[in-house]
């Protein structure tokens, strides 16, 4: 496993994406905690990679899920150098953007082990998909979760619109989704959002030791009790993620986004027609 994983470290060395092993736990941390783990498609395509590679790893038991730094993930990188640089994101980086979280949160969902989301900090907007697209969450009590689409004229995407209603339920959802809400991480243990939160001196070594103990349980029951869950409570994952890219795609491409990402630049409240 360590050559492997010594190839896989090297391929991943510029993507944003660091990836370790230890005692049949894959960890996979999103890593470039200098613009809070924002995401960015060569960041994504990365993290696609090394889950399927994980889960198809015998050697590994359980796939941990990360932030580098002080953020679990802020999102998708929004932080556009040009105009020119905005407009390929809006009208040809973003396709393959969507389509990348999309395949994140597949694969996440789909990989026949347990995947846990070690939430260390913030989880934002596409973020907090990411970790609800895990089989659970752990959470640092320094952590907390946004969705962060309605400042900037967007509809959740990376299957959020699904996971936060799994989670959720439907009024609940709607309401942290339209309103923004911040969900502190005891609120989130509270709302069933996480299944631990430990204060933030222990986080680490608390999370470890629960990823030790999946690790150290039945692989083919836990690959079961995974499929048999998620075949009751995200029947509709796939038509879910297929309506937010068709939707997500109008939405970027009007005022509204632009509204956003302008008043997100500035540091200003949107001003929507």
């Amino acid at each position: 496993d360590g050559a492997a994983m010594s190839v896989a470290a090297g391929d991943l060395a510029d993507s944003g994406i660091a990836v370790s092993t230890r005692g049949g736990v894959r960890e996979i941390a999103f890593n470039r905690p200098e613009r809070m783990n924002s995401v960015r498609p060569d960041m994504l395509a990365a993290a696609v990679a090394a889950v399927n590679e994980a889960a198809a790893d015998p050697a590994v038991r359980v796939i941990a899920l990360t932030g580098t730094g002080r953020a679990f993930c802020a999102g998708a990188d929004l932080a556009f150098g040009t105009e020119s640089e905005a407009a390929a994101f809006i009208h040809d980086d973003s396709t393959g953007m969507i389509d990348l979280m999309n395949a994140l949160a597949t694969s996440i969902v789909e990989a026949p082990k347990a995947v846990v989301a070690v939430v260390n900090g913030p989880a934002v907007g596409v973020g907090m998909s990411f970790a609800l697209a895990c089989d659970f969450a752990v959470a640092s009590d320094a952590a907390f979760f946004k969705p962060g689409f309605e400042g900037i004229g967007l509809m959740p995407d990376g299957g959020g619109t699904v996971f936060f209603a799994a989670a959720l339920g439907r009024s609940k959802a709607l309401a942290t989704i339209l309103l923004g809400d911040r969900i502190q991480a005891i609120e989130a243990l509270e709302a069933g959002l996480v299944a631990r939160v430990w204060p933030e001196r222990m986080f680490r070594e608390r999370a470890e030791e629960l990823l030790q103990q999946l690790a150290a349980g039945s692989a083919p029951a836990a690959a079961a009790a995974k499929r048999a869950v998620n075949t009751l409570a995200l029947p509709s994952l796939v038509d879910g993620l297929a309506f937010e890219r068709e939707h997500q795609q109008r939405l970027l491409r009007g005022a509204d986004f632009a509204e956003g990402v302008a008043a997100f630049g500035q540091r200003r409240p949107p001003r929507f027609e």
